[in-house]
């Protein structure tokens, strides 16, 4: 599976879905993005964002200024955020690509896990999970296999 051109997949809602690829090699290029969430000013207490899965037998590659892969509450928006789990061979983060679960209204940031069987590369690229400035709750953990 390949996004490019500032392509995107976003399922962000008051009580969004899940976003789950299974593809041999998956590429997220050129200000491409895989968003879910809880879009602002929505949700509740008890709402929880849906999870972004993505299960490669080969490499997974996220790469480029504004490309990434993103799990937020957003402002003003209340309940938890949701995991990101990445399953592949190999992943390669590069060029200003952001992996992020945050929380920027009121509830938890989701986790993110990634699994990797050879090796994970991170060149010029972040990952995180935290808490805005004016947000109420706790950043989620990251753990890399």
């Amino acid at each position: 599976m390949s996004l490019k051109n500032a392509a995107n997949i976003n399922v962000s809602a008051s009580d969004g879905g899940d976003i789950i690829v299974n593809a041999r090699n998956i590429d997220i290029l050129e200000e491409s993005v895989l968003i879910a969430g809880i879009g602002q000013d929505l949700g509740t207490p008890e709402t929880v964002a849906g999870d972004i899965t993505l299960n490669a037998t080969g490499e997974i590659k996220v790469a480029g200024v504004g490309s990434g892969i993103r799990n937020f509450v957003t402002l003003g928006a209340k309940g938890n955020g949701g995991n990101i789990t990445i399953n592949s061979s190999s992943l390669t983060l590069e060029d200003s690509a952001l992996l992020a679960a945050s929380n920027l209204g009121q509830g938890n940031a989701g986790n993110i896990i990634i699994d990797a069987r050879e090796n994970v590369l991170f060149d010029g690229a972040n990952a995180f999970s935290g808490i805005g400035n004016e947000a109420v709750g706790n950043a989620g953990n990251i753990s890399i296999h």
